[in-house]
């Protein structure tokens, strides 16, 4: 069966909300190209045993949910029309506070989506969801 991400109309559901986020960006101009890494703090609404993010052309090489005192690596799964990737977790997390981590790699993209050149020395982002054309 088919994963709900997979459809180019998928929304994010209600029970996984962000409250705080640190991240960290690396950006390569010459070679159009970027990396980060992010700590995510998370509000689980319910029990959970996958996490779905908007992640357009993203490699996603981390990700590691912290909760309940311990660490659950996750299998990615990327879904390119849904834009989104899905985190397999190895158990079920419950409800309450959880921290997310990931590391990823991307390339620039072209036109106004994403991470894009906006001038010669200079990428921009508009944070948000990618519109579908």
């Amino acid at each position: 069966m088919t994963h709900p991400a997979a459809d180019r109309a998928f929304r994010l559901g209600p029970d996984v909300r962000p409250v705080h986020y640190a991240a960290f960006l690396s950006v390569d101009l010459a070679g159009r190209a970027f990396r980060g890494t992010l700590s995510l703090e998370l509000r689980l609404a319910a029990p959970v045993d996958e996490l779905v993010l908007h992640a357009a052309g993203l490699a996603i090489s981390r990700a590691v949910l912290h909760a309940g005192g311990r660490a659950l690596e996750a299998r990615v799964e990327c879904f390119e029309a849904g834009e989104a990737a899905v985190l397999r977790l190895p158990g079920t997390v419950g409800a309450g506070p959880a921290t997310l981590e990931l590391g990823w790699t991307g390339a620039f993209c072209d036109g106004l989506r994403g991470l894009y050149l906006a001038g010669p020395e200079l990428c921009a982002t508009q944070f948000e969801a990618a519109p579908w054309s």
